[in-house]
């Protein structure tokens, strides 16, 4: 994994980690009856929505900085010598 991808595909396999984690303590929880059975299935699709959106919200912010459409503008330049005069 190189190049300017290379964060995207790493931040990819964080969240995905994230997730298993995620989801290897909601069956946790369901083995010590602190969760219910019924509310299992309704466990993974939270953590599952949650873990999507989360990784889409990286995903886009990561993105947009990686080729910015806007640039900061500022007051032109003049170059004297080696000096920059505003």
């Amino acid at each position: 994994m190189a190049g300017r991808t290379a964060p995207l595909a790493w931040g990819t396999i964080a969240f995905v980690c994230l997730w298993f984690v995620m989801y290897v303590l909601g069956f946790a929880f369901v083995s010590t009856k602190k969760l219910s059975r019924p509310d299992r299935s309704l466990y993974s699709v939270f953590i599952s929505i949650a873990a999507v959106a989360m990784w889409m919200m990286w995903a886009m912010v990561w993105m947009s900085q990686l080729n910015p459409v806007l640039y900061p503008e500022g007051p032109p330049h003049v170059v004297e010598g080696n000096h920059r005069v505003l």
